[in-house]
């Protein structure tokens, strides 16, 4: 009898460790597939981000028109994390800079060498000579707004005021510089 009881007893410590085991196994694979799970959700929340990343704010178009009317050539492009509004108004085709607070940064509109001040094409025609003078246009900084987010051009950052930038070609090689409205001139970048 006492052989009975302590097999009964080795037996029931036996399944109780077997059913242990059991549990923690299914425990252990509870959290793998929790693992996975929160790996798989953190995967998709980036790629949300992403697409989201490359979406123009409505809050930017809604400002656009608020800011220049309906229009109805309008196209949007996300550059970096400026929203761009690219349309024609009054026959001139423009291009209007957003921020991340959908907040107009300035325009640019294309533009002629003879609206460059001249101590601008002085300067320009001495320092860059053999280039010819491609594409001219300006950039009408928004006054009405104190900006903080760094504006750029061509991959370039510049100062949150009124410039125009001037392609000049010399055989294959093309470059962008910055003219200020005194005149200054500098280089851009090259194209």
């Amino acid at each position: 009898m006492k052989k009975l009881a302590i097999l009964s007893i080795t037996a029931l410590f036996a399944l109780a460790a077997f059913q242990a085991s059991a549990q923690g196994q299914a425990v252990r694979e509870s959290q793998m597939r929790k693992k996975e799970l929160k790996s798989n959700l953190k995967a998709e929340k980036k790629t949300l981000r992403t697409l989201k990343a490359s979406e123009v704010r409505a809050t930017a178009k809604t400002q656009f028109v608020a800011d220049f009317g309906e229009m109805p050539d309008v196209k949007w492009d996300r550059v970096k994390s400026f929203d761009v509004a690219t349309f024609t108004k009054d026959g001139q085709k423009m291009k209007a800079y957003y921020d991340s607070g959908s907040k107009l940064l300035g325009t640019t509109t294309p533009t002629t060498f003879d609206n460059l001040p001249a101590a601008g094409q002085r300067r320009l025609l001495a320092k860059y000579k053999g280039y010819t003078v491609g594409k001219v246009f300006f950039f009408d900084e928004n006054e009405a707004y104190e900006n903080t987010e760094d504006m750029e051009l061509f991959g370039v950052p510049f100062e949150h005021l009124d410039h125009y930038f001037v392609e000049l070609i010399n055989g294959s090689s093309r470059i962008m510089v910055k003219v200020t409205k005194e005149g200054d001139v500098s280089f851009m970048a090259k194209l």
